[in-house]
């Protein structure tokens, strides 16, 4: 049996972190940095909401931030 373990440290959590507090003080239920929302390529499965660039808190850059729903079947 091979274990495989994806561990996140550093910046990643950090940021992933903030992200996660932005959505309490936008009152979203999710948000997902452009970055990202632009490698999981979803298709037309979600449909998204930019919400613009964010300063988070210990990062010098702002961060563009989206938010997306999942497309009902039509």
């Amino acid at each position: 049996v091979i274990k495989k373990e994806i561990v996140f440290s550093g910046d990643v959590l950090n940021t992933t972190a903030r992200i996660q507090s932005a959505c309490k003080v936008c009152d979203m239920e999710l948000l997902v940095s452009n970055d990202l929302f632009s490698l999981l390529q979803p298709g037309d499965q979600y449909d998204s909401t930019e919400i613009g660039h964010c300063k988070l808190r210990g990062k010098d850059t702002k961060i563009a931030l989206s938010t997306a729903v999942q497309r009902r079947p039509a």
